[in-house]
This record gives C-alpha cells, structure tokens and sequence, in this order.
C-alpha cells in the first residue's frame, strides 16, 4: 500500500509556496496556473503519438 502522506505533505508545501507567490505579486494567477498544468512538464513538441491500445495508427515502411 502506498504511503499518501509523504505526498501530502509534499502538496501542502506547494500550495503554501504558491500562495506566497501570490500574495507577494511575484506571480499572477496565470502564470500560476501554466506553471502548474498538468501538461507542462510533457515535451509536446516532440509527442508523437504512434498506436492506440498496442494498434499502429500508421504502417511502419
């Protein structure tokens, strides 16, 4: 079983940094909210999506 409350704890810090950054006008709600996307840590410009559930959405040459 995993041990959630390293993570939590993990999460509150971030929140509380977050919330000082705020308040301190060190960041806006935007930048915020893209420094904290779920996507933003993906290299989207290098994805390359090649198959859906192990099908090839394109025949290798």
């Amino acid at each position: 079983m995993l041990d959630d409350c390293p993570r939590a704890k993990q999460k509150q810090l971030s929140r509380a940094r977050d919330e000082v950054r705020l308040k301190s006008g060190k960041a806006s709600l935007e930048q915020m909210k893209r420094d904290n996307g779920f996507f933003n840590a993906v290299p989207i410009k290098r994805f390359k999506m090649v198959a859906i559930g192990n099908k090839p959405l394109k025949r290798s040459i």
